[in-house]
């Protein structure tokens, strides 16, 4: 569980937004090219350098970069009221504090994250403002407001939000706690990067998580384009850890064009521990350093068709459907995405953080491993008709083959016999596995199983 700080640019302890099956989350450095990169990149300012639109100081009396507030779950709503697109707009009351701090330029921003403690990383909704004004009793302009906890177009198509893309700006931002961290632990952001192009340089057309486009020219750069740096770019050596940090994760998740702007300029927050100096080496990053990525093919898909598929995936984060058919599904060893379809599927999602589903039919969750960092979901487990299946190799103490036995199954959050293996809290829907009866901090998490099903011990199989 993260532990998210409350304040202007608070730091939010390594949580991350949205979920793993966010676009903003999945990398892309083995994604497939779009047919038609080299012809976008070509066209929209190649030789022009990446500019970090953040930093530290201020510029013409405003913060260098686009600022945000994390604030309480019980923060005072306050009233708001739409000025620009309402047909398009989420309406308040808000939890807007009075000294929310307003983007400086011409866009005035306003980002607010709301902390919820229910939430596995602590963050509850997103509320964005675009062209925001307090007068000192009301905010007005044009809001949007996005779970945390979910995943992309939760707008409907056409409409708009503070970006022109119809995209969140917070999940894009380089903050410079989660730069640090990266430092620290040696990785990168760990999701994609928010840029802009020129007005003449956008297309009037939205792909991937966008659902909006803004007037332009009718470039050749649709929004919700995804970008990514070439892999055999060198980085310098003399470049800051900070800056390896951003030009790595350039090459791993990429960014997304999401609104109109100065071309190649990459969006991040204003943090007075920011390098301006060293952060002015990312110049040396050229438009035609990077590729166009083919956005149906973000997360590796793996499609079957109608007969009985058998698919295996690899280690990386993937997206697989079986469609009709009986189809067999692994996932392997990444945070992967598994959907069965129509008929009676066996769908195993392997190691990683999962996200399961069945579809129509009898269908049987295969679970093999475990770990302490586990905890996949089953979307739509029918008890009665769907099934578990254990490993009897990784689940010791499960007894033979065959059916569970009633009583080492027991409907509760902790065990209390020794027989007591497998637990399920119907509550929150959470299924563990204790491996010795004792109860306590002993019992590991399998899964969850969204809608709470009325599980019992004959829903469950030893394998």
């Amino acid at each position: 569980m993260n532990n998210p700080k409350t304040g202007i640019g608070a730091d939010l302890d390594g949580a991350r937004a949205f979920s793993q099956y966010s676009e903003w989350n999945m990398r892309v450095d083995y994604t497939p090219l779009a047919r038609n990169s080299d012809r976008i990149i070509n066209a929209i300012n190649p030789d022009a350098g990446l500019h970090a639109d953040f930093g530290s100081g201020k510029w013409e009396g405003k913060p260098i970069g686009i600022p945000y507030i994390v604030v309480p779950e019980g923060q005072k709503l306050v009233r708001f009221v739409e000025t620009l697109w309402p047909e398009e707009g989420d309406d308040g009351p808000f939890p807007i504090p009075d000294n929310a701090p307003i983007e400086g330029g011409s866009d005035h921003h306003v980002i607010i994250v709301q902390l919820d403690s229910s939430a596995p990383n602590g963050l509850g909704r997103l509320i964005e403002l675009f062209d925001a004004r307090f007068n000192g009793k009301r905010w007005s302009g044009q809001a949007a407001v996005f779970d945390l906890q979910g995943g992309d177009h939760q707008r409907p198509d056409g409409w708009t939000s503070a970006d022109a893309a119809g995209l969140p700006i917070f999940p894009g931002l380089a903050r410079y706690d989660e730069v640090a961290q990266a430092v620290a632990e040696g990785g990168t952001l760990g999701h994609a990067l928010r840029f802009t192009l020129s007005q003449a340089l956008t297309a009037m057309e939205a792909v991937g998580a966008a659902s909006h486009w803004a007037d332009s020219l009718d470039g050749p750069a649709p929004f919700g384009m995804r970008v990514r740096l070439r892999s055999d770019f060198h980085i310098p050596n003399d470049v800051t850890p900070e800056v390896r940090v951003i030009i790595n994760t350039l090459k791993q998740y990429g960014m997304i064009l999401a609104d109109n702007g100065s071309d190649w300029f990459v969006s991040g927050t204003p943090d007075k521990h920011w390098d301006n100096e060293a952060l002015h080496a990312l110049s040396m990053i050229k438009g035609g350093d990077f590729q166009v990525v083919d956005n149906d093919k973000i997360g590796v898909v793996y499609v079957g068709g109608s007969s009985d598929d058998r698919i295996e995936a690899n280690d990386r984060q993937n997206r697989i459907f079986g469609y009709d058919g009986n189809d067999r599904l692994a996932g392997l060893g990444g945070d992967d995405f598994l959907k069965g379809g129509d008929g009676n599927d066996h769908i195993a999602g392997g190691r990683g953080v999962d996200r399961l589903s069945g579809g129509v039919g009898a269908d049987t969750f295969v679970f093999d491993t475990i770990s302490h960092r586990q905890l996949d979901t089953i979307a739509d487990f029918g008890a009665g008709d769907d099934r578990l299946a254990l490993d009897r190799t990784v689940f010791l103490g499960l007894g033979g083959q065959g059916h569970l036995d009633a009583d080492r199954f027991h409907k509760g959050s902790l065990a209390t016999e020794a027989d007591d293996r497998i637990l399920y809290d119907r509550s929150s829907g959470i299924l563990r596995y204790d491996a010795d009866g004792k109860g306590g901090d002993t019992a590991e998490v399998i899964a969850r199983l969204d809608g709470h099903p009325n599980l019992t011990a004959a829903d469950i199989w030893v394998v």
